[in-house]
């Protein structure tokens, strides 16, 4: 089964296919951009609402480095060392965008990853778990976002390579 996603790359606005594809617990949408993916669960229409989303935050309310180094340390919890070695050596990363509710809750998470990818759906599901568990997003400044959902774009890829 697919649908037709629309989202932003590049800063520019695309009309993709998106195939429906089930992992161990959850389906997953994945849209193929340029040489990557954009992968993200189908657990609701949330994220077909992105374009409602705040993408152009002052993100000096957030905690961006605390954010970062809680979902770096989800990774090093689902990936084992073995494993975490094979994905560098193939020099993956993967992008992550969380949607985000006025209270800090994570609402949906996107991943983006190399369109050649060794990582699995398995692995990529059970990160969104973790993340979902035990990332709270630290909002410094709650005024600046008004109760307005908002995104947050981690800044730096999670490589591999560099753990």
């Amino acid at each position: 089964m697919s649908l037709i996603c629309y989202g932003v790359a590049n800063g520019q606005l695309f009309k993709k296919e998106e195939s429906l594809v089930n992992a161990k617990k959850n389906t997953y949408g994945i849209v193929t951009i340029n040489e990557g993916a954009i992968i993200r669960p189908k657990t609701s229409d949330f994220i077909e609402k992105k374009l409602s989303y705040n993408s152009d935050l002052d993100m000096s309310g957030i905690d961006i480095r605390q954010t970062s180094k809680q979902i770096f340390a989800q990774v090093l919890k689902v990936f084992s060392e073995e494993r975490r070695q094979r994905l560098a050596i193939k020099n993956e990363s993967i992008g992550v965008m969380l949607y985000m509710l006025p209270s800090g809750k994570i609402k949906e998470i996107e991943f983006y990853v190399a369109k050649n990818r060794t990582l699995t759906l398995s692995e990529i599901e059970d990160l969104d778990e973790a993340i979902r568990k035990n990332v709270v997003v630290p909002i410094t400044k709650p005024e600046l976002y008004r109760g307005i959902p908002f995104i947050v774009f981690l800044p730096q890829p999670i490589r591999f390579s560099k753990m």
